[in-house]
């Protein structure tokens, strides 16, 4: 049953997916701190000795975080795994399997239960009989 592996594959990618887009918030923030801010007049006297770089300062924490080192080496991975996805995704279009077919044209192509039917040339129960074990499976497999 190929739709099992092709869910795991898109698993491991959108879990990619979120470490990338969480180092890339890091990133944003770290660089918010460097945009110029709001002088606040409190009831705090300012002193004007204190001169501080907010470029040289988010340079310091960027190398210290090793940012753009993780972020490429996120990205490299990102980019393998869905490299992988489209030829599994090839790889699940080609099957004759049944289940492999119904699972593509439902949850890929996105199409109605009956145009499923008309296409496998089973009846509609039969369709949603297997959908629903493709979807048992798929929540035991997660």
């Amino acid at each position: 049953m190929l739709y099992l592996e092709y869910e795991q594959f898109k698993a491991r990618y959108l879990e990619t997916q979120q470490k990338y887009n969480l180092i890339l918030t890091e990133k944003e923030v770290l660089f918010g701190r460097t945009q110029l801010q709001a002088v606040d007049y409190g009831k705090d006297k300012v002193s004007g000795g204190n001169q501080s770089n907010a470029f040289e300062a988010y340079v310091i924490e960027k190398e210290k975080a090793r940012i753009d080192e993780r972020l490429a080496e996120v990205k490299s991975i990102l980019d393998d795994r869905e490299k992988l996805l489209k030829l599994k995704l090839e790889e699940l279009k080609q099957s004759k399997v049944i289940e492999d077919k119904i699972y593509r044209m439902r949850f890929i192509e996105r199409q109605k239960v009956f145009r499923i039917a008309k296409a496998v040339n089973y009846s509609d129960r039969q369709v949603i009989r297997i959908l629903q074990r493709i979807s048992e499976e798929i929540k035991t497999c997660h």
